[in-house]
């Protein structure tokens, strides 16, 4: 007699080739979230392109995909019958791009305070969540899954959970590396690469390990000059080349290397001004310049190089009173100006 396998019996009870194309997109999308409830509302929100969801559901519960629980208004998948999904469905990671894009766009944030755009936190909890489940659903490497992995790693950082950040910054940019060394020409790919070493850098210095952070924030340095290079006109990369020269001189400051951290301050203002002179009316600009001066300063005094220090502590008051008197409510900015005014006030 034949000894089948027991998963091989239970798969050879599931004809997926029986569904409709509809059914067959709603339920790779099972096949990835969590085996748990989900509520009706949340699937709708997470499959919002999905025509007639509601029938379909009904129809995967009515034949024995998924359960139903009508009192809930919610549906389940198995993790029998998720990983029956997985297997027999060649389609699932083209099946399961509208819910990878619905996660990615409800974990988007503001750079720099990482205030959620599109979700409360309580509902970012819930995505992020299920975004990691997705993510654990697919090995091969693909920029969106790369790009969900550093929004889920920005949402643990947020909300003060950094060993979760890092491990999920670091899978963004092991997949980054893979995308980015199949294909070196892709300048998406290089740039998303650079951007992962950042958070990475970042993190390992919330962490307090400056010496990992200061690696990863020199081959953020490293990818940012090839692109700027290669692409003098980008402002972006221009930008982006900016800040990690900024990342670099934050770190050697607190190691100590101040003749190093200089060096990078004064490439940092130097493109600064450049970014600044050409987009006058770009309160980033103007704020990066500000804080790039307020930095040489304070290396400045620290050497005891007090006339330069004055020189910088005065640009850097310039543009702030600037900035306070456009942006009267934004405290951030007094608070900048009403310390360099102080400095100025002990010359």
């Amino acid at each position: 007699m034949r000894k089948e396998k027991p998963e091989d019996i239970i798969a050879a009870m599931y004809d997926m080739s029986q569904l409709a194309v509809e059914e067959t997109a709603v339920l790779s999308a099972f096949a990835v979230l969590p085996a748990e409830s989900i509520a009706f509302a949340m699937l709708a929100t997470l499959l919002p392109d999905a025509a007639e969801l509601e029938q379909t559901l009904l129809a995967l519960a009515q034949k024995g995909w998924i359960e139903y629980n009508k009192d809930a208004a919610a549906f389940k998948c198995s993790p029998v019958v998720q990983e029956i999904a997985k297997k027999k469905n060649p389609q699932l990671y083209e099946n399961c791009a509208p819910l990878i894009a619905a996660l990615t766009e409800k974990l988007e944030y503001e750079p720099g305070t990482g205030h959620f755009l599109n979700a409360t936190y309580d509902a970012a909890a819930v995505f992020a969540r299920y975004a990691a489940s997705v993510v654990a659903a697919f090995s091969e490497a693909k920029d969106e899954i790369a790009i969900l992995c550093e929004r889920i790693g920005s949402y643990h950082s947020t909300t003060g959970n950094l060993e979760q950040a890092l491990r999920f910054f670091e899978e963004r940019s092991k997949l980054g590396k893979e995308l980015y060394d199949a294909y070196p020409t892709n300048v998406s790919f290089k740039n998303g690469l650079a951007i992962s070493y950042e958070k990475l850098g970042d993190t390992h210095t919330a962490l307090g390990n400056l010496e990992q952070a200061l690696r990863f924030f020199e081959d953020e340095t490293d990818l940012f000059k090839e692109l700027y290079d290669a692409y003098p006109t980008n402002v972006s990369f221009k930008n982006g080349l900016a800040i990690s020269y900024s990342k670099l001189g934050d770190t050697h400051t607190a190691l100590g290397n101040l003749e190093q951290a200089l060096r990078f301050f004064e490439e940092r203002s130097k493109l600064g001004k450049e970014l600044y002179d050409a987009y006058p009316t770009n309160v980033s600009f103007k704020n990066g310049l500000a804080i790039s001066f307020i930095k040489l300063g304070s290396l400045h005094e620290k050497r005891e190089n007090h006339a330069r220090a004055n020189e910088y502590y005065s640009q850097s008051a310039g543009l702030l009173s600037q900035l306070v008197q456009s942006f009267p409510k934004y405290v951030e900015f007094k608070k900048n100006l009403a310390w360099v005014q102080n400095k100025l006030s002990e010359k």
